[in-house]
């Protein structure tokens, strides 16, 4: 497959793709994840750590960093909104 049908099939512009390979980007998790899944292998084989035949059946590790990631933005939101609460109450006192 082409560099370009390649990121055509990861949904991704050819130039973002290229400065991935090239090393000058580093992709987020949600990306790496979105690419093992959709090219069926493992995290730790896209990463270089696992054989090409590790298929991505489950990769937990990989779903609990982004699950891990999302956690920590809702609770610095909820942080957010628990200041701003109090602030309120503050001001209605």
């Amino acid at each position: 497959m082409s560099v370009s049908a390649f990121a055509r099939f990861l949904g991704l512009n050819q130039k973002t793709l290229d400065l991935y390979m090239k090393g000058e980007r580093k992709p987020s998790v949600e990306l790496i994840v979105a690419v093992c899944s959709k090219c069926g292998r493992s995290a730790d084989w896209l990463l270089g750590l696992a054989p090409a035949n590790a298929v991505a059946t489950g990769d937990w590790r990989a779903r609990a960093i982004v699950a891990e990631k999302k956690l920590e933005r809702v609770n610095k939101a909820l942080g957010h909104a628990l200041k701003g609460f109090e602030e309120l109450q503050e001001a209605v006192k």
